[in-house]
């Protein structure tokens, strides 16, 4: 039961879904760049790095950390639909496979793992501007 309605969705989203051309990406760039000041500063980061990947060609292509981050939250909570949003066209994200390379930069295991605690303390290291008695 379940299988067949999720067929349908399927076909029906396949029926129904349009390619962007040229035309209107240029739309949504120009709208992209009128942001009107009350954004927050991860939204306009978000904003000028789509717009600069709008421009890229497909091979090569560098992610902002944060939106790597973003993604990899993203996908987490929903992988079918990241990979939709993915596929459109609309944004440009990174693939499942990229951001797998950087979700398994540490194998998880459990209990305490010396690697992850270093690498912790280096990060708050470089964080600290004075230090501690």
């Amino acid at each position: 039961m379940h299988w067949k309605k999720l067929d349908e969705m399927k076909k029906e989203i396949k029926y129904s879904s349009i390619e962007i051309d040229h035309a209107l990406r240029k739309d949504i760039t120009y709208t992209i760049g009128k942001s009107d000041g009350n954004i927050t500063s991860f939204m306009e980061l978000f904003w000028q790095e789509q717009k600069k990947l709008l421009r890229s060609t497909n091979s090569g292509v560098r992610y902002h950390p944060m939106i790597i981050r973003y993604c990899l939250s993203l996908a987490t909570k929903s992988p079918a639909c990241y990979e939709e949003l993915r596929q459109t066209g609309i944004l440009r994200l990174p693939s499942q496979r990229t951001l797998k390379d950087y979700k398994n930069a540490i194998c998880p295991k459990a209990g305490f793992q010396n690697e992850v605690i270093e690498e912790l303390k280096d990060l708050t290291n470089s964080l600290c501007f004075y230090s501690m008695k």
